[in-house]
């Protein structure tokens, strides 16, 4: 085992994110009741992704018993605040996140986010960003996947696949407590802005971005989110920097 281990233990219950001696990013669940282990490596493929999603429930039924929950979302950290983003499907999350990130925020993760809910946190989960050949041609940071071919096992094969570390080096943070949610919107058309979000309206947005099935115990999780926390609707404009800027704002940085 070498480089950064991100580590976390609750009680018969380890997950650790590691990279072997062969660099290759492995994410291992071990379930220390039941004495099984769910491990999965990165060989930088496409195929990753595919089991990722095949043991994804199981993680997630084992995590839920802990109230760890995995959200639709992504998330950023600024100066040891956790912002959350909940958002489905086409609702600009990656050009988010790279927008954030060239603004020194730290990732999280870009589509779906662990959130332990006793104690307020959110947690890195290690999933690659992916991106539409429209966001590739906008911003040319990223013009090197120009050249990466899609894969044939990918939902959406034309999206490329990459990893924060191709752009930008030290931009990962393991855990931070949850500060402030904003639910994006695009809105191209217009300037970016953000508006506070009705309590009724919050928690019917959260509520869309847990996983299904949903329960009476997830219903609960999300109005204590959304009561703990300030939430604000995020219009999304054309111009990075002015994201950038109203989101700093919000988060007190």
């Amino acid at each position: 085992m070498t480089g950064d281990v991100v580590f976390y233990s609750y009680e018969d219950l380890v997950i650790s994110y590691y990279f072997d001696e062969e660099a290759t990013r492995v994410i291992e669940v071990t379930d220390l009741n039941r004495r099984r282990s769910l491990c999965l490596g990165d060989h930088g493929t496409a195929l990753y992704e595919v089991s990722l999603l095949n043991i994804e429930k199981q993680v997630s039924s084992l995590l839920e018993g802990k109230h760890i929950f995995l959200l639709h979302a992504t998330s950023l950290e600024k100066n040891g605040k956790g912002i959350l983003f909940p958002a489905t499907n086409a609702f600009g999350k990656t050009s988010l996140t790279l927008s954030l990130l060239e603004g020194g925020f730290k990732l999280l993760s870009d589509d779906k986010v662990f959130v332990d809910s006793d104690e307020n946190k959110l947690l890195y989960y290690p999933r690659r960003l992916r991106v539409d050949r429209d966001t590739i041609r906008r911003l040319p940071q990223l013009s090197f996947l120009l050249k990466r071919r899609s894969h044939k096992f990918l939902r959406h094969k034309e999206k490329r696949l990459f990893s924060v570390d191709e752009i930008k080096l030290n931009a990962v943070c393991s855990e931070t407590p949850l500060t402030l949610i904003m639910f994006p919107t695009i809105w191209i058309n217009e300037g970016s802005k953000v508006v506070t979000s009705k309590p009724r309206d919050s928690l019917l947005r959260i509520l869309q971005c847990f996983q299904w099935p949903m329960t009476i115990e997830k219903r609960k999780i999300a109005f204590e989110l959304t009561t703990r926390a300030p939430c604000f609707q995020l219009f999304m404009g054309s111009e990075p920097e002015e994201l950038r800027k109203i989101v700093l704002r919000c988060v007190g940085s």
